[in-house]
């Protein structure tokens, strides 16, 4: 099956949705997150939810770290809660490899988790600031 991704943005949220399927290959994941940054800057939102559970990589886990290299200007500003399967092993290392680079990219297993994961985290910085605004 040809990579196919389908993106959704939902404003009472604040997330931009997306779900991808099929055989990815390099040029498919960089247009996949590429698609994303460039609609998180259309709606000024900063947090994601991505389901690849439906995606087969069609390239090794040596390949997944020059990805990932190629990525990290787009993941930066992006917090993104990735829907995996715990059976691929790749999807662990990006993981591992974006909490090196201190990336706020999490795998998840369920969409409830990501999603309390996206929500909380926007709770928490919304109460900071929020703090930060009564002290002044």
């Amino acid at each position: 099956m040809k990579f196919l991704a389908t993106y959704s943005y939902d404003e009472s949220l604040g997330v931009l949705f997306s779900t991808a399927k099929g055989v990815a290959d390099p040029s498919d994941i960089l247009a996949l997150y590429n698609k994303l940054h460039s609609l998180a800057n259309r709606h000024q939102c900063r947090k994601a939810l991505v389901d690849l559970r439906q995606v087969q990589l069609s390239y090794d886990s040596a390949s997944v770290l020059s990805i990932l290299d190629r990525l990290e200007p787009l993941l930066c500003n992006l917090q993104i809660a990735r829907i995996v399967k715990p059976t691929d092993a790749r999807q662990q290392f990006v993981q591992a490899y974006a909490e090196q680079l201190n990336l706020p990219l999490r795998n998840f297993y369920q969409d409830q988790q990501g999603l309390a994961w996206l929500i909380s985290s926007q709770n928490t910085a919304t109460e900071a600031q929020s703090t930060e605004e009564m002290l002044s």
